[in-house]
């Protein structure tokens, strides 16, 4: 995989990190999301986002200052 096609933005007001994995996307391009609790006491969510094939496009980190390094969301 071509490095220079990912994608990292964050919001910091929601603390949400975007991790895309082709770029650019569009929101057509995710057609299945599966979301996942990481076992932490504060509860942070993984989403997953998938297209029509069946491949992993898109990596959403709800709380992501809790569990990405912080040099990663600058």
């Amino acid at each position: 995989m071509d490095s220079r096609n990912l994608l990292l933005t964050h919001d910091s007001f929601g603390d949400a990190a975007h991790i895309y994995l082709r770029h650019p996307i569009s929101r057509g391009d995710i057609v299945r999301s599966d979301v996942t609790e990481v076992q932490s006491a504060d509860r942070t969510r993984i989403v997953l986002g998938f297209d029509e094939y069946d491949h992993l496009v898109s990596i959403d980190v709800l709380g992501a200052s809790k569990v990405l390094p912080p040099e990663l969301l600058q």
